[in-house]
């Protein structure tokens, strides 16, 4: 019996059988485990993935001018989940916690992150942003980016959209006009 050793029992029912059943059940048993820590160790897994946005803010020599002089402006810099509330609030809204609690509640559920600067004229600053989308995360996400323009333009330019790509890192230029965000590019 070399090489081909059968265990039998004293009923005289092979035992390989069995064996190899339990073998079986412990490979299928394994694999997807082994599968699943590979892919949360490699960032494959449905955990949240964090994203890094850099943002570089490209500000016009009269930025924020209010007749006499140019000024700093405060920019709200949002990653949003959908743009219609981001579109339809009011400036003052974005800026003011207390000026409409209701709708931002609302805002609040469309909001993936949230950042305030405040940029001077005439200067170019670079910002690293990072937030994490979670497992159930819409597939596309937005960059809402709103600026507080003592006198905003007439056309609504003081705030733009852009869809964010689905990678780990994205840089934008956002270019900032007087009274208006002039552009978000790539």
């Amino acid at each position: 019996m070399e090489g081909n050793s059968q265990v039998v029992t004293g009923s005289g029912r092979n035992m390989h059988k069995g064996l190899t059943r339990v073998r079986l059940a412990w490979w299928l048993s394994s694999v997807p485990a082994i599968i699943l820590v590979g892919c949360s160790l490699f960032g494959l897994g449905g955990g949240p993935k964090e994203r890094a946005l850099i943002l570089k803010f490209v500000a016009a020599d009269k930025l924020n001018f209010d007749g006499t002089s140019a000024n700093p402006v405060q920019v709200a810099v949002f990653v949003l989940s959908a743009t219609e509330r981001f579109k339809g609030g009011r400036v003052e809204m974005f800026f003011d916690d207390d000026f409409d609690r209701a709708y931002l509640a609302e805002f609040a559920q469309d909001t993936v992150a949230k950042w305030m600067f405040t940029i001077k004229p005439g200067q170019t600053e670079s910002r690293t942003l990072r937030y994490k989308l979670g497992p159930s995360a819409p597939k596309r996400v937005y960059l809402g980016v709103i600026g507080d323009f003592f006198r905003p333009s007439e056309d609504g330019r003081q705030r733009a959209i852009h869809t964010l790509r689905n990678t780990k890192t994205e840089r934008l230029t956002i270019t900032m006009g007087e009274n208006y965000i002039e552009s978000v590019t790539r």
